[in-house]
């Protein structure tokens, strides 16, 4: 008659011990996952919001660059208009001048 080389009894615990070991090691495995993801998306997150920043800065940049521009137009434009404004008022002065000699010489 054969005998069996463990009983039924004996190679439960031996069994049930591997079963733990395996599950803690999935468990610290999981875990070591877990950081790792969380690490992932916490750099992710770093690297939009360093982005968002520097598109940011740049709008702001190029909106200082657009209003000096615009300052600047403005100015040209004032400088125009009281150029303009001189020239006519050289202009009345000379015709005023002319007028007046005109009558004279009569």
């Amino acid at each position: 008659m054969a005998t069996p080389r463990h009983s039924a009894r004996g190679s439960a615990a031996p069994v049930k011990a591997r079963s733990e070991i395996i599950a803690a090691r999935n468990i610290r495995i999981a875990e070591r996952e877990r950081v790792r993801r969380e690490a992932l998306a916490r750099q992710a997150a770093e690297r939009v919001a360093a982005e968002a920043a520097e598109a940011a800065a740049q709008a702001a940049r190029k909106a200082e660059e657009e209003a000096r521009e615009a300052r600047r137009v403005e100015q040209a434009r004032l400088d125009a208009a009281a150029a303009t404004e001189r020239e006519e008022a050289l202009l009345a002065i000379r015709r005023a001048g002319r007028k007046k000699k005109k009558r004279k010489g009569h």
